[in-house]
């Protein structure tokens, strides 16, 4: 939790990226991103994957990338990843990560898929996604 504050307290620092603007940016990135995906801001895609009765939750993050460790993190410039997360079938979560910055504010051009995982309720459960375009395959028809 202290590592998470810490982020959000610096990225709300930052003088040109927030973390709303690194939320709206992620969710408006357009999905072609995976250029056999059509043409469709990022937050409208997931959404019509896991269908208008899911609530997506998005949030700014360092994409992972801090070691919880002042020594190795102190001057870095850490990647600033817009995730979004939703429930899906099978008590099963979908997180999706788009890097749109960095915490020293500046931009790194058109977010660009990161990383992505389901997890279920057992930890062997977790699948990683490499690509977008393996998304629905992976979660299979909507509930």
């Amino acid at each position: 939790m202290h590592l998470l504050l810490s982020f959000v307290l610096v990225v709300l620092a930052a003088p040109q990226l927030t973390e709303a603007a690194a939320i709206h940016a992620g969710k408006n990135a357009v999905v072609d991103i995976d250029k056999t995906l059509p043409r469709a801001t990022f937050e409208t895609w997931v959404q019509g994957l896991v269908g208008a009765q899911a609530t997506l939750k998005s949030e700014a993050n360092d994409c992972g990338e801090q070691t919880g460790d002042p020594a190795l993190d102190r001057g870095r410039d850490f990647p600033i990843c817009a995730e979004v997360k939703v429930a899906i079938a099978g008590d099963r979560q979908l997180s999706l990560s788009l890097m749109v910055g960095s915490i020293s504010g500046l931009t790194v051009g058109p977010p660009v898929f990161r990383q992505g995982k389901i997890s279920g309720p057992e930890r062997s459960a977790r699948i990683s996604i490499e690509k977008l375009s393996d998304v629905p395959k992976l979660i299979g028809p909507r509930r």
